[in-house]
């Protein structure tokens, strides 16, 4: 039998995981087009993942997902690699997280 929101907590670990893969791709992207086309693709996927952390709604993801909100509007302005490390950080917290109540 699964837990309550168990679909949820897999559905967000694994749209983590294609985030992260096309965050990558975006950061080393010179193509502008390319990019357009995974920034819309980030920008739709980041939505999904609140949307499971909504569900969930396990304390902290609200402060978590507002924090990756944050700094990935910071690395799409910037692209510095301060904030893509920043990024990253923040999503390994959720990533964890989500593997402890998982």
């Amino acid at each position: 039998m699964q837990k309550p929101h168990e679909n949820n907590i897999h559905a967000a670990q694994k749209n983590l995981e294609k985030f992260e893969e096309h965050l990558i791709s975006y950061h080393s992207e010179q193509n502008h087009e390319k990019r357009d086309t995974l920034e819309r693709y980030l920008d739709d996927t980041l939505l999904v993942i609140k949307a499971d952390l909504e569900i969930i709604g396990k304390r902290g993801t609200h402060k978590e997902i507002g924090q990756i909100v944050k700094e990935y509007e910071a690395f799409k302005q910037s692209n510095s690699d301060n904030d893509y490390a920043a990024l990253g950080q923040d999503l390994q917290t959720v990533k964890q997280f989500l593997n402890e109540i998982g």
